[in-house]
């Protein structure tokens, strides 16, 4: 039998005094209700809001793959800052700058470069969903979390019923990113096994800046 508590499935045999050790540890429990009234329990947002807001910047390697397909796994990096700054490499795919206004796309083999606005980020893109603060996630999706060996998982289901995707599920182990899973609704789930590398370390500005090389096509879809 498991306890569900607001979104969080544990074994029964954790007592509650483990279960609020783990809250006040993580900042997520009112010290000063408890013992005189019932604890504010943290819905599943707000526990995942709270890990998000703590990663300033954040630097990880990628392992990403298709489970039901066999293709050989394509490997990146993916560099964020808050707010609005990322970037995704990798060595077979399209290099992707975002300066928290602009995204760039660049794709070399084309010599071709796209370009829109932060603001034109779907919603349940990867990137979007780890930069969203608590406001955001709670008007776009609906949360649930569950835990077992691996650590935390957060399942978003998005509100929009027009969303290309079913879920987007993310991993946290000891409070970093460690996996993330995205189910569209046509077509194969698509898995990240992430490593971090840094947290909250200062990074290049030059990581957040893309100038097009000569010979360039600039695609911009910018207003």
């Amino acid at each position: 039998m498991r306890l569900q508590i607001r979104g969080i499935s544990r074994p029964k045999c954790l007592g509650w005094a483990s279960m609020l050790a783990i809250l006040f540890g993580l900042g997520l429990v009112d010290r000063g209700a408890y013992g005189e009234q019932a604890a504010v329990m943290p819905t599943a947002t707000e526990i995942l809001s709270a890990k998000l807001s703590a990663l300033q910047s954040l630097s990880m390697s990628y392992t990403q793959f298709m489970p039901t397909v066999n293709e050989t796994p394509k490997l990146g990096m993916f560099y964020l800052e808050r707010s609005g700054k990322f970037r995704l490499e990798s060595d077979d795919q399209t290099l992707v700058i975002s300066d928290g206004e602009s995204i760039w796309e660049y794709d070399a083999l084309l010599q071709q470069a796209k370009v829109k606005t932060f603001a034109s980020l779907l919603d349940w893109s990867p990137a979007k969903v780890l930069l969203m603060k608590h406001s955001e996630i709670d008007q776009r999706f609906s949360v649930l979390v569950s835990e077992d060996a691996e650590g935390q998982h957060f399942s978003l289901e998005p509100k929009d019923p027009e969303a290309l995707i079913r879920t987007l599920t993310l991993s946290f182990k000891a409070n970093k990113p460690s996996g993330l899973r995205v189910a569209p609704r046509s077509g194969n789930e698509v898995v990240f096994a992430l490593k971090t590398e840094a947290v909250n370390s200062v990074l290049d500005t030059d990581l957040f800046e893309f100038n097009p090389p000569a010979q360039t096509d600039v695609i911009d879809f910018r207003p």
